[in-house]
């Protein structure tokens, strides 16, 4: 039997590249949390999913720079080290808490979780994108592609050479990562899009992406079928829309399930709550305070101890409520339309969310699949299929939206950090210069066009204004950021002088060994 009553699951990670060899602590603190609490529990639980002969099926996006994080030797080794360094600590809790049998039941159950991620990532080889690939190798998942960094490309609509290198770097490095083609292109800068996008995406080969719910309900027309079918536009791009009751439902309603108060409160994490003196043994605390991933009490009132049996009857219970309200959903879309046409919901996800800031949302994920395989009415399915089995899709001019809370570009652009939009649409512009007035440069000078290119794609991404709204980011965001500006121009002034700066053309290419085949060209105008 058909079923036409789809979930689809998008799962959107981004991480910035650190430059090698001076990361700071407390950002490599929080990709090593993305590791131990998103990537190797998700893998964990496609190893589950199979082995019960469960389907599963979600669609993923790496940025290009978190691609090369999770890549990079040096990094896993230093994170190696930290799952040591943070098993050892185990010992020293179980002492300090050996009063409470509850807080020690949980300290134990951390550590087995963490000799878990451990054990997986030797049985790895600490090759985790390849693990990704071979699910996407047997189709369970689909690994999608998007650009180098998560640049915000409605900024740059009227330079589309930077959309452009943006794209193709992106392509090259999924080739260097990933086995196989994808059709589907995940918008970077929180799935940011503007008219015009669709010519240039569909120019690279993609057929689909994923937009926000506004995309289609201020659109020219409002597409017959609403959010819960594809549409197309005049491009021949499908366009996916985010269901905005999902996300409701898991983070943003009025009574969400990630604020149950039988789930972990990861605000409670001691690393921000005892003594530095103590804490010095897990981490250098003169570097900042961070989290340590040792969190006892759970969200109830009061300090009661996180009970593990609850929240994971309690996952079990959100999964089967999600799934019953998109049937719900999907079968009030059914009555008004008019042909039988798949239906489905988009659900996306972010890394940092699910298991990092939401510890039980990669079981909860999993329940969700346990429970649309036991039932008749719904499955989950990727975007890929369900166009597929779409006989006629609906033309639609999207609407200019994003993910952020605004749905737009507050995010991106206001008092906090409109200083840099300046800059990076100037040096932006220089780029595209450089590539059209040095056309068939090689050798030293085609190393420092490279840098160039790369410094400018870093530059672009939206980690940089997003992280100087916050006060404790700012400081950090706009360093980094003018780093890469200030490099940019010194290499832009040695081209026009005809001397190079080798000096400081090796520091950067040190500090930033990614994106190997970037090639200048890329930004300049296409003939």
């Amino acid at each position: 039997m058909k079923i036409n009553k789809n979930i689809t699951i998008v799962f959107n990670c981004e991480f910035p590249f650190l430059p090698h060899g001076q990361e700071c602590e407390v950002k490599l603190n929080n990709f090593f949390n993305l590791i131990s609490y998103t990537y190797l529990p998700l893998l964990r639980m496609c190893k589950n999913l199979e082995s019960e002969a469960i389907p599963f099926s979600f669609a993923i996006a790496f940025e290009g720079s978190l691609c090369e994080m999770l890549s990079s030797t040096t990094i896993l080794k230093k994170y190696i080290a930290h799952l040591d360094k943070t098993i050892e600590f185990c010992d020293d809790e179980l002492s300090r808490c050996h009063k409470c049998k509850k807080t020690l039941k949980l300290i134990q159950a951390h550590k087995n979780f963490l000799q878990e991620n451990k054990k997986d990532l030797i049985e790895y080889d600490s090759n985790i994108l390849k693990q990704f690939d071979i699910y996407a190798q047997k189709g369970c998942i689909e690994i999608m592609a998007t650009t180098a960094t998560s640049a915000f490309l409605p900024f740059y609509i009227n330079m589309k050479e930077a959309i452009a290198a943006q794209i193709e770097t992106g392509k090259l490095n999924y080739r260097q990562f990933f086995s196989g083609l994808t059709s589907g292109f995940w918008l970077p800068g929180k799935a940011g899009y503007i008219s015009g996008l669709e010519k240039i995406i569909r120019s690279y080969g993609f057929d689909y992406t994923v937009v926000d719910t506004k995309a289609f309900l201020f659109s020219d027309k409002i597409p017959s079928y609403g959010i819960f079918s594809p549409a197309m536009t005049d491009s021949n791009l499908v366009v996916f829309a985010k269901d905005m009751s999902a996300s409701d439902d898991v983070i943003g309603g009025k009574n969400p399930y990630i604020n149950s108060a039988h789930y972990l409160n990861t605000n409670r994490d001691i690393g921000f709550e005892l003594s530095e003196n103590y804490l010095s043994k897990l981490f250098n605390t003169s570097h900042g305070r961070r989290c340590s991933g040792f969190t006892y009490y759970s969200q109830a009132e009061g300090n009661e101890i996180y009970d593990i049996t609850k929240a994971s009857e309690q996952a079990k219970t959100h999964a089967e409520d999600f799934v019953a309200n998109r049937l719900n959903k999907l079968k009030q879309a059914e009555e008004i339309v008019s042909t039988n046409i798949p239906l489905s919901s988009v659900f996306i996800a972010t890394s940092e969310f699910m298991g990092n800031r939401w510890f039980e949302g990669i079981k909860w994920l999993e329940n969700v699949f346990k429970v649309c395989a036991k039932n008749p009415e719904i499955q989950c399915s990727l975007p890929r299929d369900i166009i597929k089995n779409c006989k006629q899709i609906e033309t639609i001019s999207p609407f200019f939206s994003s993910l952020l809370d605004d749905g737009y570009a507050g995010g991106f652009l206001n008092n906090e950090n409109d200083m840099m939009y300046r800059h990076i649409i100037n040096a932006t512009e220089r780029m595209i210069d450089l590539a059209n007035r040095f056309e068939h440069d090689t050798g030293l000078k085609r190393r420092v066009l490279n840098m160039a290119a790369r410094e400018i794609i870093l530059a672009q991404s939206t980690i940089w204004p997003l992280m100087a709204n916050t006060a404790y980011g700012k400081e950090c965001a706009e360093k980094t950021f003018t780093e890469h500006i200030t490099s940019f121009n010194r290499l832009y002034d040695s081209l026009g002088s005809g001397v190079v700066n080798t000096k400081l053309l090796s520091k950067r290419e040190h500090l930033y060994p990614i994106f190997s085949e970037i090639n200048y060209r890329s930004f300049s105008q296409k003939k």
